[in-house]
């Protein structure tokens, strides 16, 4: 097997044959991957990846990969291809057997775009605005602000292989009536009756990650996401409680006292 694998890479007429394209779906067919002189040049750095789907893909420049050759001598099933190449085997392997479909996906720099691109579908939770205290509201009070933006992992799918998406929290614009902070939990004293909105635009950094290929990467633009506004009820300060003077037979003794 290894002989005929030796004699397919070396013939001419594969010379001028490219690489396979980057996002494709091919077959390992004469016409597809399987005899391409530049094979062992293209999957010097590549693994065959199982998608938690079950799917194989064959990952070209992935961080971490183990050289392997790739060619098509005389088709091994395609569990027995994973585990030769997920074991670091080194050697003419055939990925699946004839007219098979591989997806040939490149975790190069070129992709960055495309990975760019892709995770625009992906957005955080919004976040909430919470404040304290929860009671009625009145002038002279004071109120803390704080955001339930938190670090948040999303599993996805990306270039047909499982990755996951991470946002982190790294700023905070608050509008609470005519004030406007950057403090991550603003307080803030009530100093006039009526309603009260308060806004909040977070700001979140964006990294994904393909387990296995890949470490952390960051992505941009960051992503800022608007939570709901809340509006506030501002009760007036409540007016002392007065009562009326009473007439007493004798001094008193106190100003405390009732009517005095």
């Amino acid at each position: 097997m290894l002989f005929l694998a030796a004699a397919l890479i070396g013939g001419a007429a594969w010379l001028n044959e490219p690489c396979p394209q980057s996002f494709s779906i091919a077959n390992t067919t004469v016409s597809a991957i399987s005899q391409s002189q530049q094979l062992s040049l293209c999957v010097a750095k590549a693994v065959l990846v199982k998608s938690l789907d079950g799917s194989l893909n064959l990952v070209l420049n992935s961080s971490n990969a183990k050289p392997s050759c790739l060619v098509y001598p005389n088709g091994l099933s395609m569990d027995q291809s994973y585990n030769l190449l997920a074991s670091g085997h080194v050697g003419c392997w055939s990925l699946y057997p004839p007219s098979q479909p591989i997806t040939i996906v490149n975790l190069a720099s070129s992709s960055v775009s495309k990975v760019n691109s892709e995770i625009k579908r992906f957005r955080p939770t919004v976040p909430v605005i919470l404040y304290q205290p929860v009671r009625e509201l009145k002038v002279g009070d004071y109120v803390s602000f704080r955001s339930s933006a938190k670090l948040e992992n999303q599993r996805c799918r990306m270039l047909n292989l499982d990755c996951q998406v991470r946002f982190t929290p790294i700023s905070h614009s608050w509008q609470i009536g005519n004030t406007a902070t950057k403090l991550l939990e603003p307080k803030y004293q009530l100093n006039s009756p009526g309603s009260l909105v308060v806004t909040l635009n977070t700001t979140f950094k964006i990294e994904y990650y393909f387990p296995s290929l890949t470490p952390w990467r960051r992505t941009y633009p960051n992503i800022v996401i608007s939570s709901v506004p809340v509006q506030l009820s501002v009760g007036a300060i409540a007016p002392p409680n007065k009562r009326s003077p009473r007439l007493v037979d004798e001094p008193c003794l106190s100003q405390l006292d009732w009517g005095c």
